[in-house]
């Protein structure tokens, strides 16, 4: 598997992985976006610094707050889901939904907004917390 980031004043501000199966950032991110991004050894993250040429993961103190992203890719999203055993569910939710517009938008989107109203809804009908829905936005961003 190789990794990739995009790098500003030494931080990863954006890690990817192209999941072992050989691809560039060339292959899936418009050329503007896909220049940005470098190669990095595996398990670097977004958050990781590069300092005297080692990456080092940012330290977390019980006082540190992670906020979840407002955005990841569907495939990250759908992946934190399964992981999460709860990708079927949504699945069904989202099907026997009467909306067609989310039914669309869940099918075609290429990322998943933490702020999206049918997210918002889907979670409430699931009975998930605030607090799990960024958890998994969180774990999503991981992957």
């Amino acid at each position: 598997m190789s990794t990739y980031a995009r790098i500003t004043d030494g931080v990863a501000v954006e890690a990817w992985t192209d999941g072992g199966l050989g691809v560039v950032p060339a292959d899936v991110f418009v050329p503007g976006l896909a220049s940005q991004f470098e190669p990095v050894p595996d398990g670097v993250q977004a958050g990781w610094s590069l300092i005297e040429g080692a990456w080092t993961a940012p330290s977390i103190t019980e006082e540190s707050t992670i906020v979840p992203p407002i955005e990841v890719t569907m495939r990250q999203a759908k992946v934190a889901l399964h992981l999460s055993g709860l990708l079927t569910e949504v699945n069904n939710v989202i099907e026997n939904s009467t909306d067609s517009i989310t039914k669309i938008e869940w099918e075609y989107s290429q990322t998943l907004r933490r702020d999206w109203p049918a997210l918002i809804s889907l979670a409430n009908e699931m009975q998930l917390t605030e607090d799990e829905v960024d958890n998994l936005f969180i774990f999503a961003s991981t992957l």
